[in-house]
């Protein structure tokens, strides 16, 4: 692509900002809207085959790599956060997809690592919070990102910290594609988790390997397994080498958590940003702090010694970022006659996880039937669980383990055969959220106390809820790390799931 050259009748090139693996960044100018933008632009197939396409299958591999590419478009529409660069739009120009960004102005961290290592303890906390909490965003969806390295990091003027590159990112919601690269495993060799390179399971833990890598760079200087030298393959280094002790100078609480990120295994890992960031906190600058000296540029302390100061970031109008929840808006009045049928029609879709518009339109009149009549009536109940598991199959975990949570709490000691239904199958939905966030081993003990309640009802369990149970049962059974599939195998004969149940399931369909 040549500068002036415009794409989409919009976004005129500029210059090139970046050339990575698989794509080039370049400065460009929105024609419309009057800004700077960033431009992503996957490179020619020719220029990958070989490479990142294999040249035995490139038809296939160049289908992977436009996927993957429009699946971080799709991505970042759904990212909202103040440190991750705010998406504007997505094309294709000439054969080749392209993803339109805010531009950010800065630094790299590599850059500035390159200029002074290790930085001020103060400087490395501020950069890591900002990290800390762009992830913690990211696993809200839930993404991972896969690729947490200084390159990946940009620190603005005004001191804030950016993630950038979700081009590997990997959406932990059921069913979503995993686009794998020729002769490759997803990541950056020195950041990756040991899950990463054996490729096993990925989880929000893995990126805490990834940022807790980083961490003990800013902390020490160094990466930490660069001391690794010799024979040890990197498989080994990374399974078997320990890092080296961090300065004297560092607070011990820091160091013990960098060495508590870099656990080989990722159970030993923490399982989301709360301990993370409650520890790293505690070490940030406080208003009106002098500024490292000397000083660095740009300084990544200056948003926490200057609060007052107006930091673009955080100041910029972003897409239902308003900071107050919107206003309700009763869209009809329904009967509960009528407001059944859409439930029954939802249910139908939900047996063949195929949530469709019955499933949606639950979800856009639970709020009104919720203020009317009230969570304990049953059809409310009912929509509820639909809401939640239909969202649960979309792969919106935000609302989802809020909905089951609510359920478990209103029906949870109800004695009738309808209020344990709904308890159980909300608990299921719940248990069955928490893979999405790391907590394999804390959603497989939930699954199995589930498993003996079920077993344990004075009347036979719904056919809905046994199929739930089967449905988690078997998903542990295929992951190997958890090494659970005789133990799977002898609960569910607890709770038999038949041929005359599946027949009986599928009318439910027709």
């Amino acid at each position: 692509m040549n500068a002036g050259e415009v794409l989409g009748g919009r976004y005129r090139l500029d210059v090139v900002h970046g050339l990575g693996g698989v794509a080039t960044l370049y400065a460009a100018y929105d024609l419309r809207e009057n800004r700077k933008v960033a431009v992503k632009m996957l490179r020619p197939v020719d220029d990958l085959i070989g490479t990142w396409i294999d040249p035995d299958h490139p038809h296939t591999g160049a289908t992977q790599l436009r996927n993957r590419f429009r699946r971080e478009g799709k991505l970042l529409r759904e990212l909202d956060f103040p440190g991750i660069p705010e998406f504007y739009d997505q094309g294709e120009h000439q054969g080749r997809p392209y993803l339109v960004m805010r531009f950010v102005e800065g630094s790299s961290l590599r850059d500035l690592l390159n200029r002074r290592r290790p930085l001020p303890v103060i400087a490395a906390v501020a950069i890591a919070v900002g990290v800390g909490e762009a992830l913690d965003c990211a696993h809200t969806i839930p993404v991972v990102h896969r690729d947490v390295k200084p390159e990946n990091i940009i620190i603005g003027p005004d001191g804030w910290v950016f993630l950038v590159d979700f081009g590997i990112a990997l959406p932990l919601r059921p069913g979503a594609t995993r686009y794998t690269t020729h002769g490759t495993t997803p990541g950056s060799l020195g950041y990756m988790a040991p899950e990463q390179i054996l490729n096993g399971l990925i989880t929000p833990r893995t990126d805490w390997y990834g940022f807790g890598c980083l961490l003990y760079e800013l902390l020490h200087g160094d990466k930490p397994f660069a001391h690794v030298q010799g024979g040890l393959s990197i498989v080994q280094e990374y399974l078997t080498a320990e890092p080296r002790p961090l300065p004297a100078s560092v607070p011990t609480e820091l160091a013990s958590l960098a060495m508590h990120l870099l656990a080989k295994d990722p159970n030993d890992r923490p399982a989301d940003a709360g301990p993370v960031l409650a520890v790293l906190r505690g070490f940030l600058p406080r208003a009106g702090a002098l500024a490292p000296n000397p000083g660095l540029v740009p300084d990544p302390t200056l948003r926490y010694r200057e609060p007052n100061r107006r930091l673009e970031a955080a100041a910029r109008p972003r897409a239902g970022a308003s900071g107050r929840a919107p206003a309700h808006r009763r869209t009809t009045w329904l009967s509960r006659r009528e407001v059944e049928a859409i439930v029954v029609a939802a249910e139908k879709e939900l047996v063949v996880e195929e949530p469709g518009p019955s499933t949606r339109r639950v979800i856009e009149i639970l709020p009104d039937a919720r203020q009317d009549w009230g969570l304990r009536e049953p059809i409310v109940a009912r929509a509820q669980l639909v809401a939640a598991d239909g969202s649960l199959v979309e792969g919106d975990h935000r609302r989802a383990p809020a909905w089951y949570a609510q359920l478990i709490a209103e029906f949870g000691r109800d004695p009738s055969p309808f209020g344990r239904d709904i308890a159980l199958r909300a608990r299921v939905g719940a248990a069955d959220c928490l893979p999405m966030f790391g907590k394999v081993t804390e959603s497989f003990e939930q699954w199995t106390h589930i498993v003996h309640d079920t077993a344990a009802l004075p009347q036979p369990a719904s056919v809905e809820l046994r199929r739930r149970v089967h449905a988690l049962g078997h998903h542990f059974r295929e992951l190997r790390d958890l090494g659970c599939a005789s133990e799977v195998d002898e609960l569910l004969t607890l709770v038999p799931l038949d041929d005359d149940d599946a027949s009986r399931e599928d009318a439910l369909t027709e």
